[in-house]
Formats: C-alpha cells, structure tokens, sequence
C-alpha cells in the first residue's frame, strides 16, 4: 500500500547514496533519517534491500519473494497427509503456474494492490486449509491460532502506518528515538508476520510429524517455538 503522504525531507534526512528512489511504494518511516546508505532502517532491519535502497528492483526482491515463498507454505498445508515418498505433481504445477502468472501480472501492471490481494489469498487459503482439515492436532491448532492473531495485530498496525502517517511523523518527532521506534508500526508488521510465518512452519512441521505418528513436542525457546523429536525418532517428514 502506497504511502498516506509524500513528505518533503527533513533537515535531519540525508541524501541518498543511492540515487533517486524507483520504487513504487514508500513507507511511512522518515527517508534516510539515519544513513545516507539506509532508507528505512527499522523496517529494513526485517526486509533489508527494499529499504535500504528504495529502488524498483529490491522491491521486487521483496514483494515477489513472498509470493513464491507462499506457494511453498500452501505445498506443505495441502501435502500434510500425503503418504511418504509420494508427490503432488498437479499441486506443484498449479502452485508455479500461479506465481509465474502472479510475477508476470505485477511486472506489467506494478500495481501494489494486487500484489496485496495475491498474497493475502495465500494466507487465508493457509489458514482456512489448517482450520478445515489438518489441524485436529492441540498443539498444531495453538499454533494455527496464535500466528492468526500474529497476522491480524501485524495487518491493523500496517493499516494504521498508512492511514495516520502523518500523525505518527509528528508524534516520533518529540519522542526520543528509542521510544519513537516503537511507533515504527510498519516494521512491527514485519515483525509480527515473520513470527506469524515461522509459527505456521512449524505447525505444519508437527501436525505433519503427528500424521506419520512420531510423537513431536513443541518447545519454545524465548518467544519461538520449535518441534523436537525424541533421540530414538526418524526425524525424516517425508
């Protein structure tokens, strides 16, 4: 989603290293407040070469990374009860076919909209697939549900980035820097989404391992959690 506003640089801001930006969305964090190298360093920290540089190209290296790493993500909830060793030829060829058509469409057309929309179907396919079927598991369906909540405090907070830009620019602007970061509400949905992506991993990894009935557990360590096998388990998933 493209800015709320187009603002003119501060004084603070400095020019950038790497030319005039080419991208076609900008964000609502200050432009180069902090390195002429780095655009948007909060959310850069998460999606680095998008914005840092602000160029057309690392857009795409962000945007369309998502798209093919979606499909991978819609392999595993559909291939979850599929017997070992077997394939699903006519999901994979559906699942290229689609961001192949996906890639195409958005370099035609370079409307971030449909970007949006392509990835969102992807996400919700994701959940409606786990809540549907796969997820009979108490410990996948936890999973299923907090990376939901995850992915819908992310979104709000990413519509609130744009739609209140200008407010949350002013509002940073008294705030010292550290407290200001937490108002980076864009690279929060960053953040969020790739804890919420990681969360729907292992779900997948353990309602998976609960198909083959090889007894998985899941373990946080700090605020990730991860599936462990006992020593005596194949740890093979296909």
């Amino acid at each position: 989603m493209r800015s709320a506003s187009k603002m003119a640089p501060s004084a603070a801001e400095f020019a950038s290293a790497w030319g005039q930006p080419t991208s076609t969305l900008d964000w609502c964090e200050e432009n180069y407040l902090a390195s002429p190298y780095i655009a948007e360093l909060s959310v850069g920290i998460s999606s680095l070469a998008f914005h840092m540089t602000l160029l057309y190209e690392t857009q795409l290296m962000d945007e369309l990374s998502m798209i093919w790493g979606g499909c991978v993500l819609v392999y595993l909830f559909f291939s979850h009860d599929s017997k070992p060793n077997s394939n699903s030829l006519p999901l994979v060829a559906f699942l290229l076919l689609y961001a192949l058509c996906v890639t195409l469409i958005y370099l035609l057309t370079k409307e971030p909209v449909f970007h949006q929309v392509a990835f969102s179907l992807q996400v919700i396919t994701v959940m409606l697939r786990g809540i549907q079927r796969k997820y009979s598991y108490s410990g996948s369906l936890r999973l299923l549900f907090f990376s939901l909540v995850l992915y819908s405090v992310g979104f709000v907070l990413w519509l609130t980035d744009t739609a209140f830009c200008l407010h949350l620019r002013s509002i940073r602007a008294f705030l010292p820097t550290p407290v200001g970061v937490v108002l980076q509400f864009h690279a929060w949905w960053h953040t969020l989404s790739s804890l919420g992506t990681h969360c729907l991993f292992v779900a997948c990894c353990h309602s998976r391992y609960m198909f083959l009935k090889r007894n998985p557990r899941i373990w946080m360590v700090g605020c990730l959690p991860l599936v462990a096998l006992d020593a005596t388990e194949n740890g093979r998933i296909h």
